[in-house]
């Protein structure tokens, strides 16, 4: 593949990523019928901005608990690092009021 479509590539990939986070905006407004709130759009901005999902990933908890497991699983992690990075924003929220 030649150089002069690295550009290209790039510019579809991030239109596709911003489609998905505007999805989200479009699913609440039409469920609620109101804005985003504030709150709620600083942290799918945060999610998207670090390349996290914006939607809960969380498995089945029945077939979690049927399995034996010895360590978090990566949907696991992934799911920490979420709320970490969420938490952060609550804390710098917080730090600002």
């Amino acid at each position: 593949m030649s150089r002069a479509f690295l550009p290209h590539i790039l510019s579809v990939l991030l239109l596709c990523i911003t489609l998905l986070h505007y999805s989200q905006v479009g699913e609440y407004r039409e469920l609620t019928e109101k804005l985003v709130p504030a709150k709620l759009w600083r942290e799918w901005t945060s999610l998207f901005v670090s390349g996290k999902p914006l939607y809960d990933t969380q498995q089945d908890t029945e077939a979690t608990t049927t399995q034996q497991r010895t360590g978090p699983t990566p949907a696991d992690i992934l799911e920490m690092e979420r709320q970490a990075i969420l938490n952060e924003g609550d804390f710098q929220e917080y730090k600002v009021c």
